[in-house]
């Protein structure tokens, strides 16, 4: 029997349909367990009474065939825990009615969207969806004519399939296999190109590449290797114990704990569904740590996130979304990944800038820790061994996910696969999170990894490498639904899924734990010392894939950069100057940054996120009583259940793709300022410090649609370089990272790419959690500093600049040496409980920042007659400067310690609510309104 069982929300012009097959059942009975009759009523199978005059226009939401139905999952496994409906078989899909302005919800790739007429309605009521599933014919291995083909033939195949593999690749390929003397299976061809991919293999970061200026010329063999790799072992860290080898960077924190972090970007699949794929965002760098040497728990969350303008206009070009549209789908996906998971997220940023329109920026990252030992297993290593079983559990295989390595690695069209778009289910990733943490206590398992881009094709492949071999049965991998050929259930990308060694003897233990722990495990093939990836089908071999050719057989590109100066910003259509002149006063400029989205609140979105979930978020995204002013880093306890221990983590972030438009080398040095800064104001020890990495561009290969490459790959080299002398200077390593090319969007008249843009996010130690130093300052009658270098006179801020003037910014030069030197001093001084209230000096200047460090407590500000006024110290956004509270008492210590050359009184704090200068006055109620903009 087929039932429509509606749940009809009483608050919002929508209604969540499941669809049953099942026998006969008197479901009115069980109203009371499936609904909560405060906001929802239960309707089944409704037809005319529908027919109102605010649901006039229905539409039937469905999902598209292949797609993962995670709602129908939950309320089937909730149906299986009545008693009455125990041992009984359903089939449940769901959907949803809506009507109104709903369509942010709403998205053509994954969904069916059907208007629903009166005529339809009354006759057949809620009609099941006409496809559910995919075809079910079973695929074959298929040989590819790879032998055969000519130069163009195979350009021409690549792209038709969506490999992304230049032809010197193919030639590569094609040699290894005339070498063998037989064509390759199209298993062997996937498996290749999710390997070589550029999300996989960041050919672009190990190419060799001919730099050039007007004032010099050199080679960089490896951009990763020359800049980033060698920085970390020039500095020698001790206490960096895994780096550059692992899913994340590992650390010691201390004599007890290791802690791990990675960072990652899901950008394409986000610009194509915003909520699908900024959940399986988070969820894949969830398993990232998970998969970290033996396991590490998640235990906090941080993500950036960068879009076009939120009052977008202007009609945007072909299969992509409004900002508006992508920025929602967005948060409502890392929202759900963090808070489902009971992950909190402690730190993160939203930007803004038209050239986001293209692809949006999406990153997001996790901090995991985990005990040094458990029994003899270090936990920053894996212990594969050959005779381990390959044990894949979690969620089952299906289409969603196919060629997201490949595609993400291509500039988004209008032909970039539907396939990409991958669907996460947290509460099945909880489960897997929580066995495994279950197993690893048992040493139940040898080594573990993530299965994310690429599938059992990269993680199996990758765990091979320790054992030299592996073979693995695809008819033995658990699938969604019939359909799928064998090179899809190997490379797709479906979520929820890791993948384990177990050890023989060990393995009816691991299968009986996961059942008992409702987590689905399956035995798929075994570790080997052959030297070759095995791939079965049916009983056949489909594959044979010579693992050292697979990873080490990738040719090394060979590029050219030439950088012909700070061109003019690239941006898809005319940037206009927003004001023509610069207002006579402070406060009319203040205003207008504070308006500004990138500057402006964001409470609304981030009190979304559970900050509290695990009981350890000492630092939250805000501050004081009433949480209302923005913090600059989030601090995690790691004391509890470890001796009592006060020690904690700090993690934030820096970034500011909007000094690329005149240069990333001075974008990447504030970037990673910025992110220490953030560090420093909660007392982070400036010695324990780790960063990452993380490089999002627009596409820097030559090609006939892109005539600037070898310009914006001379960006990609000055920006590495720059990054790699700050944190030489600042002696703080690399431990991860990531980098992500070709942001981009092309069709046949218009290109839109992103601006050269660096994440930089960083750890740091907290030795006393209890001490922590805030950003917000408490009372009237605190003496205010600006600490840190000085500010040029002819240096605008970014802001400033973008808003009222026309010309670009001055040179800039950071003594990044001396600034190291004033952060010891700094937090020598933070040690002695000398400064009450720290709070860094970035985007929109000095003023801005003093705004947000009274607005939890509504002071003011009279500024001392000697402070120098001028637009540039008022507005200046140079690195390494603070704003400082510090009580009477502790005045004469702190000038003591802090050298004249860095610090400045700028006046003392009252209980106005104003800022009083030498020739203006001016209140902050309208400045905090402009502040908290709406976002309707």
């Amino acid at each position: 029997m087929k039932t429509a069982l509606v749940l009809v929300s009483k608050i919002f012009p929508e209604a969540q349909i499941y669809w049953i097959e099942s026998a006969e059942i008197d479901w009115k009975k069980y109203s009371n367990f499936l609904v909560d009759s405060v906001d929802t009523e239960l309707w089944i199978n409704p037809k005319k009474e529908w027919l109102t005059t605010e649901k006039k226009s229905l539409k039937i939401v469905s999902l598209r065939p292949g797609v993962t139905d995670n709602p129908a999952h939950s309320f089937k496994e909730m149906l299986m825990l009545h008693p009455d409906f125990s041992g009984m078989q359903f089939n449940v899909y769901s959907g949803a009615v809506t009507w109104g302005e709903t369509e942010l919800y709403q998205n053509a790739l994954i969904h069916k969207i059907e208007s629903l007429s009166t005529d339809d309605l009354v006759q057949e009521g809620l009609r099941f969806p006409k496809e559910v599933f995919l075809p079910s014919n079973e695929g074959q291995v298929e040989t590819i004519p790879l032998l055969e083909m000519s130069d163009s033939e195979l350009v021409n195949f690549s792209e038709k399939n969506f490999w992304a593999l230049s032809l010197d690749e193919l030639k590569t390929i094609q040699k290894h296999y005339a070498e063998k003397k037989k064509n390759p299976t199209d298993i062997e061809m996937e498996v290749f190109a999710q390997t070589w991919s550029e999300h996989c293999k960041h050919k672009i970061f190990g190419a060799k590449i001919e730099y050039s200026d007007a004032n010099e010329k050199f080679t960089v063999d490896g951009i990763y290797p020359t800049y980033i790799k060698n920085l970390t072992k020039k500095l020698n860290k001790p206490w960096a114990i895994s780096v550059f080898k692992d899913n994340a960077g590992v650390v010691e924190w201390d004599d007890e704990q290791l802690v791990c972090i990675k960072v990652e970007t899901h950008n394409s699949p986000s610009a194509l569904d915003p909520y699908g794929g900024a959940l399986t965002g988070i969820l894949g760098v969830n398993r990232d740590v998970l998969g970290c040497g033996m396991g590490f728990k998640p235990v906090a969350n941080t993500n950036v996130l960068c879009f076009g303008n939120w009052d977008e206009t202007e009609k945007l070009p072909e299969r992509l979304l409004h900002p508006k549209k992508i920025m929602t789908g967005v948060h409502k996906g890392i929202q759900d990944g963090g808070n489902k998971s009971g992950i909190p997220t402690v730190n993160g940023a939203f930007l803004f800038d038209e050239n986001f329109s293209g692809k949006p920026l999406v990153f997001c990252g996790t901090v995991g820790i985990a005990p040094k030992k458990i029994k003899d297993m270090e936990m920053h290593k894996k212990y594969a061994k050959p005779g381990d079983l390959i044990v894949m559990l979690g969620g089952r295989v299906g289409a969603d996910g196919i060629h997201g390595a490949t595609a993400s690695s291509l500039a988004l069209d209008e032909n970039t696969p539907n396939s990409m778009v991958q669907i996460g289910d947290p509460l099945t990733q909880k489960r897997v999170t929580d066995f495994l943490l279950e197993a690893q206590n048992f040493c139940l398992y040898s080594s573990i990894t993530d299965n994310g881009a690429g599938g059992l094709s990269s993680s199996v492949g990758e765990m091979a490498e320790a054992t030299n071999g592996a073979t693995i049965d695809l008819k033995k991998v658990p699938l969604k639904y019939n359909g799928l050929k064998p090179w899809q259930i190997l490379v797709s990308e479906s979520q929820e899924r890791m993948t384990v060694a177990v050890r023989p003897d060990q393995a009816q233990a691991f299968l009986e734990l996961a059942q008992k722990r409702q987590v689905e495990a399956s035995v798929v093939g075994e570790f080997t010392e052959s030297g070759r990836l095995d791939v079965l089908f049916a009983g056949k071999k489909g594959a044979e894939l010579d693992l050292h050719f697979l990873h080490h057989g990738l040719p090394q590109m060979k590029l050219k950069a030439h950088f012909d100066g700070k061109k003019e910003k690239v941006t898809w259509k005319k940037n206009k100057i927003i004001n023509s002149s610069l207002p006579e006063k402070n406060q009319t400029i203040l205003e207008t940054l504070a308006s500004d989205r990138t500057l402006a609140s964001k409470e609304g979105w981030i009190r979304q996120y559970d900050h509290e979930v695990q009981g350890a978020t000492v630092v939250k995204p805000f501050d004081g009583i009433k949480q209302t002013a923005p913090n600059d880093a989030g601090v995690i306890w790691l004391g509890a259940g470890v001796n009592a221990s006060k020690k904690g983590i700090a993690v934030a972030s820096g970034i500011c793709p909007q000094y690329s438009h005149w240069d990333t080398e001075l974008m990447a040095k504030l970037a990673v300022d910025e992110c220490v800064r953030n560090l420093l104001c909660h007392g982070v020890r400036p010695d324990r410090v780790a960063l990452l990495d993380n490089f999002c561009w627009p596409d820097p290969l030559p090609g006939k649609n892109n005539p600037d490459a070898e310009h914006k790959l001379a960006q990609l080299v000055r920006a590495s370089r720059g990054m790699y002398e700050i944190c030489l200077d600042y002696q703080m390593p690399l431990i991860s990272g990531k980098d992500s090319m070709k942001n981009d969007y092309k069709d046949k008249n218009i290109s839109i790419s992103v601006p050269p843009t660096l994440l930089v996010t960083g750890i740091g130690l907290v030795e006393n959690v209890e001490f922590v130093t805030r950003s917000s300052i408490k009372k009237p009658g605190h003496l205010v500093y600006e600490i840190g270098p000085s500010v040029s006179k002819e240096y605008f801020g970014y802001e400033l600049v973008k808003h009222f003037k026309a010309e670009s910014l001055t040179e800039l030069e950071i003594d990044s040496k001396n600034i190291f030197k004033f952060y010891e001093v700094l937090y020598s001084t933070l040690q002695k409980n000398l400064v009450s209230s720290l709070h860094d000096i970035s985007e929109g200047g000095l003023l801005f920042s003093l705004f947000e460090s009274v607005l939890q407590h509504k002071l003011g500000v009279e500024f001392s007659k000697e402070f120098e006024e001028n637009l540039s110290h008022f507005y200046s956004e140079t690195p390494g400067r603070f704003i400082a509270s510090v009580l009477p008492e502790h005045q004469k210590e702190f000038e003591e310690k802090i050298p004249t050359v860095f610090r400045r009184f700028v006046g003392l704090t009252n209980a106005s609510y104003e800022f009083k200068l030498k020739n203006e006055r001016f209140e902050l109620n309208s400045v905090e309104k402009k502040w908290r903009v709406s976002w309707e």
